[in-house]
């Protein structure tokens, strides 16, 4: 699910400080990756992992998250070039989203604080009514969350997920066995 909040012009720069930084870094992970061919979270890590805390004074858990971005991305552009659909030799950054770790954010239903070079900023969302509807039928609020900047001083968040629970998924698979048991009945059965 998708929040937007207006915000004042500070938290706006302090966000936006985040964002051009983590698009460095996110950047440097994906040059790091093409150059050492690799895709692994963990490789990425640790070969930038070091130079990019020194260089960037962001909370760590950002290089972090931007090494798994990089991560993503990388493997789904050697995806789309194995199959022929990438239209450049090496993936480029066009849209942020930031993301955060349970580090980086902490939420609670009257506000949102988010670390930022200058410390912690603190939101106060005003929830639509589709927010309650899912949040009422057993929807959860993620560990992590994505934030993205847009014009007129206001961020953009992404943070719901659905828990399913085990008997739910159980009755799925039933549902599904079932319709699939009569579904290859009716073509044995049929004469074309």
């Amino acid at each position: 699910m998708k929040l937007r909040v207006e915000v004042d012009h500070n938290t706006y720069s302090a966000l936006k400080e985040v964002e051009e930084e983590y698009r460095e870094v996110l950047e440097e992970a994906i040059n790091y990756g093409l150059v050492n061919k690799t895709t692994s979270f963990t490789r990425i890590k640790a070969g930038i992992y070091k130079a990019e805390r020194e260089k960037h004074k962001l909370p760590s858990h950002y290089v972090y998250t931007a090494c798994e971005d990089a991560s993503e991305r990388l493997d789904s552009f050697q995806k789309l070039k194995k199959r022929g659909r990438a239209y450049t030799d090496k993936p480029s950054v066009r849209r942020v989203t930031v993301h955060l770790d349970d580090h980086l954010w902490r939420f609670n239903l009257d506000k949102i604080s988010i670390s930022t070079k200058r410390g912690r900023v603190f939101i106060s969302p005003t929830f639509p009514k589709i927010f309650w509807r899912y949040y009422n039928k057993g929807w959860s609020i993620a560990s992590g969350a994505r934030f993205r900047l847009t014009k007129g001083n206001v961020v953009e968040f992404f943070f719901l997920r659905r828990t399913l629970n085990l008997t739910s998924l159980k009755c799925l698979s039933q549902l599904i066995s079932t319709r699939a048991q009569s579904l290859y009945w009716l073509m044995e059965n049929r004469s074309f």
